[in-house]
């Protein structure tokens, strides 16, 4: 998807939102994998170019604020999350793999990167939860241990055989506030009538990846998930049809 906006939501939970629930679903067991390689670090390009908003486009920002290159080189960054000690993790998708910068001395430049993780399944998702890094994979949810060290754990696939492909090949996972592992399947098409029960869907597990079922439905493709640290409830972006042009904004919020 052209709208990876998932970041945003911290800013919009005062929009009101709407619920699906309901259960049924499927169990799964974790699948060990291969110790995962050490990571190796890579100095980041000093250069951190200012660049005016303008630029880029569809960009607006607030009065007062600035952009610049953080970590450049990456090959479809997707979702962020924050790892040990403060250090940003990023799903590098397009090389399957999750890449780690170590922050600099200024606050706009990474100083080097570390790939943590390699060998994953087109990895769009991350979220960090009890000493592990959860990663959304594009049939599989798998998870590592990482610790301050930074040293990865072998990569284990707790939820496999999700469906794979179609429109909407990425997912979404979010550890919730009630310690079970919720994820997000978008649809296998544009406007369509889904007949596969799991996707335009949100599905919740044991964190174990066990015992799944349906939590939510009716849902094109909620990309974006995210707790509100306010009251602790799931909010959602979802992504509505494309091809609308850019003045019909099909993208909303809910709560679910």
């Amino acid at each position: 998807m052209r709208r990876y906006i998932s970041l945003l939501l911290a800013l919009i939970f005062f929009v009101s939102g709407c619920a699906s629930s309901s259960s049924s679903g499927t169990s799964q067991s974790p699948t060990k994998q291969p110790p995962t390689p050490r990571p190796t670090a890579t100095p980041v390009p000093t250069a951190t170019p200012k660049l005016p908003a303008s630029s880029i486009a569809g960009l607006q920002l607030p009065p007062g604020f600035q952009i610049s290159v953080y970590a450049p080189d990456l090959d479809t960054p997707r979702f962020m999350t924050i790892g040990p000690n403060g250090v940003l993790l990023v799903a590098n998708r397009g090389s399957n793999a999750v890449v780690a910068f170590m922050p600099a001395s200024s606050p706009t430049q990474a100083a080097k990167s570390l790939t943590l993780v390699s060998g994953l399944h087109d990895p769009t998702s991350l979220d960090m939860h009890g000493g592990y890094l959860y990663i959304g994979e594009g049939s599989s949810i798998a998870r590592v241990q990482l610790g301050n060290d930074l040293q990865a754990g072998p990569i284990e696939r707790i939820i496999t055989g999700l469906p794979d492909g179609g429109q909407h090949a990425t997912r979404t996972v979010l550890i919730g506030p009630d310690n079970h592992i919720y994820v997000s399947i978008g649809s296998d098409c544009n406007v369509c009538q889904e007949s596969n029960p799991y996707r335009a869907a949100v599905w919740v597990y044991n964190l174990d990846g066990s015992h799944g079922r349906l939590y939510a439905k009716g849902l094109r493709n909620a990309v974006g998930m995210q707790i509100n640290p306010w009251n602790k409830q799931i909010w959602v972006t979802n992504n509505g049809r494309d091809l609308m042009g850019e003045n019909t904004q099909s993208q909303r919020p809910y709560r679910i």
